[in-house]
């Protein structure tokens, strides 16, 4: 069975990233959500994308350098606020996966920190997280901060010495770009004891090419459409 997964939520549907996108999300009863984490100038990790707010709130400039009193004032979308990682959190209540992609040094710590603290609470378990990144060396501190949780490495391509740095972070999936995966590509990464997650495919077309290929879950932004 093929992983159904929204991507930031279910944004063909609801703002990206926020919270309402990932009420829709369970609503559609997607297997995992994917999200993206980054920090803010006053250190919170939110839930956001792009290193500047232009694109998908009514503010301006970077992120990093905006408090999260500022960024709660923003509109995210259909009046929806940035949230919180940890909001995001008790929204999902472990009634879906997550893939937690890490965007920007410094994320890995309180991503750690917030996956203990809730795995503490209950309504949680390891399974239920995977992190990932595009920046080996955030998940590479991850790792050491974390032995256990899932990580998947993210990519457009295979890059040079994937392989030492994945079998190095015991990476659980690699999470390549639809247009990077090939059928025997799949095949490698299973042989390698890795899980393939495809994104964004939203045609049904490509989700077809995609489940025909043997890829374990495909990220989309219609993930009913999976």
């Amino acid at each position: 069975m093929v992983l159904r997964i929204g991507h930031r939520g279910a944004m063909g549907y609801a703002p990206e990233n926020t919270l309402l996108s990932f009420r829709k999300t369970l609503e559609l009863r997607c297997d995992m959500i994917e999200f993206d984490v980054r920090l803010c100038r006053s250190g919170e990790l939110i839930v956001f994308h792009d290193d500047t707010l232009e694109r998908t709130t009514n503010g301006a400039g970077q992120v990093s350098e905006q408090t999260l009193e500022f960024l709660r004032t923003l509109d995210a979308g259909c009046g929806e606020k940035i949230p919180l990682f940890q909001e995001a959190l008790e929204v999902i209540a472990g009634k879906a996966r997550v893939d937690v992609e890490l965007k920007g040094p410094g994320t890995a710590l309180q991503t750690a920190s917030l996956i203990d603290r809730f795995l503490t609470q209950g309504g949680w378990s390891r399974g239920h997280f995977l992190v990932s990144s595009f920046d080996c060396q955030e998940l590479s501190a991850f790792r050491r901060l974390d032995p256990y949780t899932p990580v998947g490495i993210l990519c457009e391509n295979i890059p040079v010495g994937f392989f030492g740095m994945a079998r190095s972070l015991g990476a659980y999936s690699l999470n390549i770009s639809y247009n990077g995966v090939t059928p025997e590509l799949v095949d490698h990464i299973h042989r390698e004891g890795m899980k393939v997650l495809v994104w964004t495919v939203d045609s049904p077309d490509g989700i077809a090419r995609a489940k025909g290929m043997g890829v374990d879950g495909i990220i989309s932004n219609f993930p009913d459409r999976v």
